[in-house]
């Protein structure tokens, strides 16, 4: 965390130099106000990841702060493009102080953005509980490495790595396998569907995976746009390629738009793979929570035939020489043949339904 707390206070005091000296070497005449304040604005920023990591260093990557590094680191990009290519265009070039100012606020965001990407997302249990003499741990599997992977890790998942070269060179046994992860194990996850008391079973499900169901449909309609960048670019490609000898800067221009089009390809293999897991672990949600509730709707008829049958047996044990018990017992006996055929029909009914899941 010190790398990223120093990186923070650099930025802060790189901020605050280029806004003193653009008050001191440029006049209000030659540029607009908000030209002025606008270094202050990252100044706010990188205040609250200092202020944020002193007081409460993470030991998980902080998502929040990634993606605010993520912003700043894309927004100096794009500045520092545009300011040269606005150089090789006109050939007018930026003021040297801001250029360094701006080179060294692009060396400390690549400082902080590595700092949050080597964090794991989580801390395994055999380091917040430590194993105690005596304890068998072999043959154990391991924990799921979704869950304890890096940040960089989760994006290029890369944690799938180990199993595939561990497979490559020898059979993997059943102790080799990772346990499955806590967020998609039946158990908590129906208790946790079972805190949702909406209407309908359809509102229940999509409340309990709320997050996942956002995510999946965000990033289909973003998955959906990136073709459209792409077919934009080579048309600028194409339409250069007709016109180099009539348009200045061409050749520059199209190697502008190759590269775009490639960080655009790249952009959406990391969307369909984000958007194929979170529609995947959606999936697998939500069949462990129907079949969990298929499951306990068969248990409680069996449970409440088997209530009104002890009843019917406990009439039989009076003598029945009144009349009230006799027609009690008359009644109780209804209601258990009743029961019972509903109960088989319905518990038929469920068990076809669950096969037909399988």
């Amino acid at each position: 965390m010190g790398f990223m707390v120093a990186s923070a206070v650099l930025e802060i005091l790189t901020h605050i130099a280029l806004f003193l000296y653009r008050m001191i070497n440029v006049s209000p005449k030659d540029a607009a106000v908000w030209m002025f304040y606008t270094p202050l604005l990252p100044v706010i920023v990188h205040l609250y990841i200092a202020t944020r990591t002193l007081l409460h260093p993470p030991q998980k990557a902080p998502l929040e702060v990634f993606i605010l590094i993520v912003f700043l680191w894309s927004g100096r990009i794009m500045d520092l493009s545009y300011a040269m290519y606005g150089g090789l265009i006109s050939g007018v070039k930026e003021d040297r102080m801001v250029m360094l100012t701006k080179v060294v606020d692009l060396v400390a965001l690549n400082v902080m953005l590595t700092s949050v990407l080597v964090m794991p997302l989580g801390i395994p249990p055999q380091v917040l509980v430590m194993p105690q003499e005596g304890d068998d741990e072999e043959g154990s599997p391991p924990p799921a490495p979704e869950d304890y992977t890096t940040l960089w890790g989760w994006i290029s998942f890369s944690w799938v790595s180990p199993l595939i070269d561990q497979g490559t060179i020898q059979d993997l046994t059943e102790h080799d396998i990772p346990d499955l992860s806590p967020s998609l194990q039946s158990k908590p996850v129906y208790r946790r569907f079972a805190d949702f008391n909406q209407s309908t079973l359809l509102r229940r499900i999509i409340a309990a995976n709320s997050l996942d169901f956002f995510l999946d449909c965000s990033l289909t309609l973003v998955s959906s746009a990136v073709p459209y960048a792409l077919l934009y670019f080579l048309k600028n490609i194409l339409y250069h390629v007709e016109h180099l000898d009539t348009i200045p800067h061409a050749k520059l221009t199209i190697c502008i738009y190759a590269i775009l089009a490639f960080l655009t390809t790249l952009a959406r293999a990391e969307l369909d793979l984000q958007h194929l897991w979170f529609g995947r672990r959606f999936c697998t949600r939500a069949r462990s929570e129907l079949m969990a509730l298929i499951y306990e709707k068969a248990l409680k008829r069996k449970y409440f035939s088997v209530i009104v049958k002890k009843g019917a047996t406990s009439g039989d044990s009076n003598d029945g020489t009144d009349e009230a018990d006799c027609k009690m017992r008359e009644k109780l006996e209804e209601e258990d043949t009743k029961n019972r055929q509903n109960a088989a029909a319905n518990i038929g009914k469920i068990v076809e339904l669950m096969s037909s899941g399988e």
